[in-house]
């Protein structure tokens, strides 16, 4: 969301990771899901106030050789639900606890985000 917003606090440090994604500098593939995806397209919208952002956005993530796209199931939705129901204290979105298990799915222990709530999962966060 950072990279398509350039009013976004973020925006420059975001620009300068996904360049190094981008040309293997650093990073060789961003992960994602189809739920991070759909929470990212909608965030775009609502913050930017601007739908053709969002479609840019969704465009970029959806055509880019550079991150592959993970898909919640049946059984790792139910996973998710219950992570989700155990952490009530914790500012975790449903899709939050949907990083969370597929991380654990597929021992990927990196994050992009600046949400510091993932470090209670001993992930290691980027840009941090």
């Amino acid at each position: 969301m950072a990279l398509h917003n350039a009013d976004d606090k973020n925006h420059a440090i975001t620009k300068s990771i996904f360049e190094d994604i981008v040309n293997e500098k650093k990073y060789s593939r961003l992960i994602t899901s189809d739920y991070v995806i759909d929470e990212a397209v909608t965030t775009c919208r609502v913050r930017t106030k601007r739908h053709d952002l969002s479609v840019e956005l969704g465009e970029a993530i959806l055509k880019s050789e550079s991150i592959l796209t993970l898909k919640i199931n049946d059984q790792i939705f139910t996973v998710t639900w219950d992570l989700y129901k155990k952490y009530k204290d914790i500012d975790l979105s449903f899709t939050d606890c949907t990083n969370v298990v597929l991380m654990r799915i597929y021992d990927i222990n990196q994050i992009f985000t600046f949400d510091a709530q993932f470090d209670m999962f001993k992930f290691l966060r980027i840009p941090y």
